[in-house]
């Protein structure tokens, strides 16, 4: 029985590449579903009543885009995306269970998310943890920027907002 080396090492390239690709097929199929998910919130989401907080809080973050403003059921929180338009889901009762201060701070630091072009930031950072899925650096890199963003949103808050930094973290836990 004789092997040839050349092919030994062909065929272990190819099976390398194989379990290289399911992996970043894997991460891309992730990411499109991410994205078709945040499609369908926009869609299925009904728009919010226009609160005089949000106008105050354009005010002093203010975004190069329109925003949309969307209720989604759950509890009290928010998130924003930002995909030509920017938007800004908010969930729970937030009018009744928050303050005018507290309702500031959060859309203060959303508006911050889509200003900054997060939403770009994160989908682009997806894409390169789909390539690198196999490298537990990539993964290690991935989550540090992501916290570093949603830090710079907390300072930018902090900053610009109405309550100190202990009221605020405060608000956040």
């Amino acid at each position: 029985l004789q092997v040839d080396p050349e092919r030994v090492v062909r065929d272990i390239l190819l099976l390398s590449l194989a379990v290289w690709a399911t992996g970043v097929s894997r991460g891309l199929w992730r990411t499109v579903a991410g994205l078709l998910a945040i499609r369908a919130l926009c869609k299925m989401s009904p728009a919010s009543r226009v609160d005089p907080v949000v106008l105050k809080a354009l005010e002093t973050v203010r975004p190069d885009c329109p925003i949309a403003l969307r209720h989604i059921p759950g509890p009290v929180s928010a998130s924003s995306w930002r995909f030509g338009k920017g938007t800004v889901f908010g969930s729970g009762n937030a009018a009744d269970s928050l303050g005018d201060e507290e309702r500031y701070e959060i859309y203060i630091h959303e508006l911050a998310h889509i200003q900054r072009h997060d939403s770009l930031k994160l989908l682009i950072l997806s894409f390169i943890r789909a390539v690198f899925w196999f490298h537990p650096l990539a993964a290690l890199a991935a989550n540090r920027y992501r916290n570093h963003l949603e830090a710079s949103c907390d300072a930018v808050a902090i900053r610009r907002g109405q309550i100190d930094r202990h009221a605020y973290a405060e608000l956040l836990v």
